[in-house]
């Protein structure tokens, strides 16, 4: 008798547990995947055949690349004001809707590297050796332009390592940054600064349609585009300003 009881019970145990799978499968098949390389999620992401009308709807962001986001009946009837509107959208289950991400090996990171350092403009006198990405990576699919920030060169004659980051751009979003060490020659001229301290500059300031220029000494080495220190001849004021070109040397204003 004590025997049968605990068959009984143990067959029980069984019979809920292989319920209890079957419906954890069933719940897992009826939620479809989507993989989106947008950065919102649209109606017509997530609704197959959704009406033209209503396809451009927004769901919200596409989840960040690694998660996902679950889009459910009322996540749709929420975003869709009219009621009438709401019952011409059919959506049984919900979907899982994840970033589509996209792998870069070594040789394809040092080809977009390449390509953005040509495209980019280069300081005087460095010249472009090579790239040599570390390891392959993932980024967000979708990316519609690859530039590169080279940060700045030292001032002298030789190689260079630049530790330049790839950007990777949907529109004016950044996708993602990815590290990429980039070889350089850097000849003589690198290692001569556009304005030398103690050159003399021609300081602007602009105010409104009005230019007023004063001539300055230059207090630092700089090269076109830094911000230098300078003195004014006639106040002996010591101003900040960029330097926006050589020959003759004219420092703005500001940043």
């Amino acid at each position: 008798m004590m025997l049968a009881k605990k068959l009984s019970r143990t067959a029980l145990l069984v019979a809920l547990g292989a319920i209890a799978l079957v419906t954890s499968d069933a719940t897992a098949a009826e939620v479809k995947e989507r993989a989106l390389t947008s950065q919102r999620v649209l109606l017509s992401d997530v609704v197959d055949g959704a009406p033209a009308d209503l396809a451009d709807i927004d769901l919200g962001p596409t989840p960040a690349p690694g998660s996902s986001r679950l889009i459910k009946r009322e996540d749709i009837d929420a975003a869709i004001e009219n009621v009438a509107d709401r019952k011409r959208v059919k959506l049984k289950n919900p979907i899982r809707v994840v970033r589509k991400t996209k792998s870069l090996g070594t040789t394809e990171l040092e080809k977009l590297a390449l390509a953005a350092v040509k495209a980019s403009t280069l300081p005087k006198g460095a010249t472009l050796v090579g790239a040599k990405p570390k390891s392959s990576v993932k980024v967000p699919d979708g990316f519609d332009t690859v530039d590169i920030e080279l940060g700045k060169f030292p001032r002298r004659e030789g190689k260079h390592t630049a530790s330049a980051t790839l950007v990777f751009r949907q529109g004016d979003t950044v996708l993602a940054k990815v590290a990429v060490p980039v070889d350089f020659k850097l000849g003589p001229e690198a290692a001569v600064a556009d304005v030398k301290k103690g050159e003399k500059v021609s300081f602007l300031v602009r105010r409104g349609q009005i230019e007023i220029r004063a001539m300055a000494t230059a207090n630092a080495d700089a090269d076109i585009g830094d911000t230098v220190a300078v003195t004014v001849s006639d106040s002996g004021k010591v101003i900040k300003g960029r330097i926006a070109s050589v020959n003759p040397a004219v420092v703005v204003e500001g940043s």
